[in-house]
């Protein structure tokens, strides 16, 4: 179990960014206002929770952030301002996998056998399979044949497409009162997640696998 001190987690992987704070125990989050990111939202977003709970940057001992699958420009921009910060200042970065953490957080519904789903685009989704613990791209003309083969129960990340009205799914809704950014850290206060040591083994799981290369191998 890691330490439960002031705790930032970044969610720049979706449409949305929002950001979280755990402090005293207690977990704040805050989300933009549109559906796309830019560096100086970001940065807004981060100051004024901050901010809020009388804390700078300096109070911080870990950050979190939501290494995928997400979009390739999300992605870019909160890991660029996560290495900015990590230049900056000595502090703990951990990165986390949305859907594994949702397997663990709502680990009373979700079976060994099921599946978690996340529409990224119009033409592709993001499987977690459970039971093989691992990430699977799924192209959209392929995922009802997908789900009739492996024929599990689906939980599907906000939204129903009508690809999954004939099969038995559920939906997670991560709104307001449940954003990602809560999620990464109500995982990485129960469970024991590798703090990333050094800026050049950061690693997003972007959507575009062709841009998926790790920071070492991008500065080189």
């Amino acid at each position: 179990m890691n330490s439960k001190n002031n705790i930032i987690a970044i969610d720049s992987a979706g449409s949305i960014l929002n950001i979280s704070l755990y402090k005293d125990g207690e977990i704040t989050s805050i989300k933009g206002e549109g559906e796309s990111s830019n560096n100086e939202e970001l940065a807004s977003l981060l100051k004024k929770i901050l901010d809020d709970n009388f804390l700078s940057i300096n109070d911080v001992n870990t950050i979190l952030i939501n290494k995928g699958p997400g979009s390739f420009t999300g992605l870019r921009i909160g890991y660029a301002f996560l290495e900015g910060i990590m230049m900056s200042v000595s502090i703990n970065v951990a990165e986390i996998t949305l859907l594994e953490a949702l397997r663990h957080i709502y680990s009373d519904a979700i079976n060994e056998s099921d599946l978690i789903c996340q529409h990224i685009r119009k033409s592709s989704y993001f499987v977690y399979n459970v039971k093989e613990n691992k990430l699977e791209f799924i192209e959209s003309e392929s995922i009802k044949e997908y789900l009739k083969e492996k024929n599990s129960k689906a939980f599907v990340i906000n939204k129903i497409e009508d690809e999954y009205k004939s099969f038995d799914y559920e939906l997670l809704d991560l709104s307001d009162s449940n954003l990602p950014s809560k999620i990464l850290i109500e995982y990485y206060i129960n469970h024991d997640v590798q703090n990333v040591s050094n800026i050049t083994d950061l690693e997003p799981n972007y959507i575009q696998k062709i841009s998926a290369k790790k920071i070492s191998e991008r500065i080189k």
